[in-house]
C-alpha cells in the first residue's frame, strides 16, 4: 500500500456515498412523509448560510427526505422517512475526520442560482438573493490535502487532493450517529442508520501528472 504521494504530480481519492435512507437535528425542512431517494435533485448545489440557520452551518444541500449540513467540524447526514412501523422519522449522523488541523467551509464553484427564503410574517427574517455553490471545500483539512465535496445524481461525491509530498496515510474518517458499519467485499462501507443503510463505495486513487 503507498503511504505517500508522489513528489511530481497530484493524488486524488474519491468516494460516493448513496443510498435510500434519511434524517433530521436542524430547522432545515425535510419531507418525512416519503423515503429518501439520496441527492435525486438537480442541479446539486450547496446554498450558503446568510442567516436563515443555526450559525454553526455554512452551507447546505436539500434533497427529497435529506439535508448535508456543512460545519467546520464536517459534513452532517440528516435522514427522513418511515421507520420500520410505517411512522414519519428521522436519523443523523456526520462524518468527523480524525487527527484534522482546523478548518472552514468554503463554498467553491459559484452557481447562477439564487435562493430565497420566506419563513413567518416577520419580514426581518426573511433572506433572499442567497448565493450558492457547486461544491464546499475544506482546505489544509490534512497538512497537503484538501477536502472537495459535490453532489451527483448517484450520490454526494467527495475527493481528497493531495499535493506533491503529502501523507496521505493520515486521512481518517469517523462516522459519529451511525448505528453500525461494515466494509463488504467490493471495499464499500455501509452506514447503518434508522432508516436504512447509506453507502460510502469503495475508495477510488487517481493522479494528475505535471
Amino acid at each position: 500500500m503507498i503511504s505517500r504521494v508522489s513528489a511530481w504530480g497530484v493524488i486524488s481519492i474519491v468516494c460516493i456515498l448513496s443510498g435510500t435512507a434519511a434524517a433530521g437535528s436542524s430547522d432545515l425542512p425535510g419531507d418525512p412523509s416519503r423515503p429518501a431517494q439520496v441527492f435525486d435533485a438537480f442541479p446539486a448545489i450547496f446554498m450558503e448560510n446568510n442567516g436563515q440557520w443555526d450559525a454553526s452551518i455554512r452551507y447546505a444541500f436539500q434533497g427529497k427526505g435529506i439535508n448535508v449540513l456543512f460545519s467546520d467540524e464536517g459534513p452532517e447526514f440528516q435522514l427522513f422517512g418511515a421507520n420500520d412501523k410505517g411512522k414519519a422519522s428521522r436519523a443523523v449522523f456526520g462524518a468527523r475526520f480524525i487527527g484534522s488541523n482546523s478548518t472552514r467551509a468554503e463554498g467553491t464553484d459559484i452557481s447562477p442560482a439564487k435562493v430565497n427564503f420566506y419563513k413567518g410574517k416577520d419580514l426581518s427574517g426573511w433572506k433572499t438573493g442567497i448565493r450558492t455553490y457547486r461544491k464546499v471545500v475544506y482546505r489544509t483539512i490534512y497538512d497537503g490535502v484538501d477536502l472537495y465535496c459535490y453532489a451527483r445524481r448517484d450520490g454526494l461525491k467527495y475527493e481528497f487532493h493531495c499535493a506533491p509530498g503529502a501523507d496521505w496515510g493520515k486521512i481518517a474518517i469517523t462516522f459519529e450517529g451511525a448505528k453500525g458499519l461494515r466494509v463488504d467485499q467490493r471495499g464499500a462501507l455501509h452506514i447503518e442508520t434508522g432508516l436504512g443503510e447509506i453507502v460510502d463505495e469503495a475508495p477510488v486513487v487517481y493522479q494528475i501528472k505535471g
